[in-house]
């Protein structure tokens, strides 16, 4: 989510990003950053652990953009209650479409008291030339169906290029002279 903060921020957008997860990568990308990058376009962020749809607001932005692990608590419930889009990222394999089941689940059981809210599911870790990615169309297209959600078109193949840029800390969009992989 630090990435995409940063090619709406460099796209002339206003962003805040909120690193609500546990592991903290967004707000570790962000200080990296503004220690190696401090002629780049710096990221208004903020961690919070708690209750954000009560803080929300005060965060005017043309997009604030919530970075939160997908296990059921608190803090991932007050970010969905938060959100008016929702990004699940899944990856290619059987098992991490069922284990995001209940994820959907929990999105589903709120968009019922918010009917506004949409819900996208993203390919994540794809390996487009094997037998288990092309498998994977029919599992997809039940996700739709079970969760009335889209899946994205546009898959990522490769966490390769995130782990580079959190190195170099800085967004594909920056390094021009690189093609996305």
């Amino acid at each position: 989510m630090s990435k995409k903060a940063i090619t709406l921020a460099n796209k002339k957008k206003s962003v805040f990003l909120i690193d609500a997860d546990k592991q903290g990568s967004a707000k570790d990308f962000i200080f990296l950053r503004k220690e190696q990058q401090k002629s780049k376009k710096q990221i208004p962020f903020t961690q919070i652990t708690s209750a954000i749809h009560t803080n929300i607001e005060k965060h005017k932005s043309d997009y604030t953009i919530i970075d939160v692990g997908g296990s059921d608590s608190k803090i991932f419930r007050s970010c969905i209650v938060s959100a008016d889009v929702i990004i699940v990222p899944v990856a290619a394999s059987p098992i991490d479409f069922l284990s995001s089941e209940d994820t959907f689940t929990i999105i589903n059981q709120i968009r019922r008291n918010k009917p506004d809210l949409k819900i996208f599911g993203l390919i994540n870790l794809a390996s487009g030339n094997t037998n288990l990615f092309k498998e994977i169309g029919e599992t997809v297209q039940d996700f739709e169906n079970d969760f009335k959600i889209s899946f994205f078109d546009s898959v990522l193949t490769s966490r390769v290029d995130y782990k580079y840029s959190f190195i170099k800390k800085k967004d594909d969009y920056e390094d021009t002279k690189k093609k996305t992989r």
